[in-house]
């Protein structure tokens, strides 16, 4: 876990990074409580500012592994929970437009998912094209895991 970061940075980060990528901008600050090691809960927080947050809870203890996020904000909200490695998983949308529920699949880092990863960013480098991912995505998640883990260690509220 001290080589990798841990659940925080080897899991839970693909959270954080779905919030930012669901509300289209940059979080203002987080906060975050809980343990730092396998085996121990943990709930971050991510402030979006006006009024929008994220809120990401993970739970070891349960059987298995429970993760769940939900971002809320004043068009709706979304809540993803998963049940892993590969239990059931659900996604909970409510808009002013009306609900939609789905089953969503839990084996969401399957190998189908890294080959077509791969392939996207091949035919950008073949195409000299733009890559799906570009790296500042990378460079925030890792700003807000890094956030979450030093709110952790200090009780406090980390600003971005």
């Amino acid at each position: 876990e001290e080589a990798s970061g841990g659940p925080l940075f080897e899991m839970i980060i693909h959270e954080l990074d779905l919030a930012r990528w669901l509300w289209e901008r940059d979080p203002i600050a987080v906060t975050a409580i809980g343990g730092l090691t396998s085996g121990s809960d943990m709930t971050i927080v991510l402030d979006f500012g006006d009024g929008d947050s994220a809120v990401i809870d993970v739970c070891w203890r349960c059987i298995g592994f429970r993760i769940k996020a939900e971002l809320f904000g004043d068009r709706g909200w979304l809540m993803r929970e998963a049940n892993l490695p590969l239990g059931p998983a659900s996604e909970h949308l409510m808009t002013s437009a009306g609900e939609s529920r789905r089953d969503i699949s839990a084996a969401i880092q399957g190998p189908q998912t890294f080959q077509r990863m791969l392939n996207q960013f091949g035919q950008a480098i073949l195409s000299d094209s733009k890559v799906p991912v570009p790296a500042e995505d990378g460079v925030w998640a890792v700003r807000m895991a890094e956030g979450a883990r030093e709110s952790m260690r200090t009780n406090t509220r980390i600003l971005f």
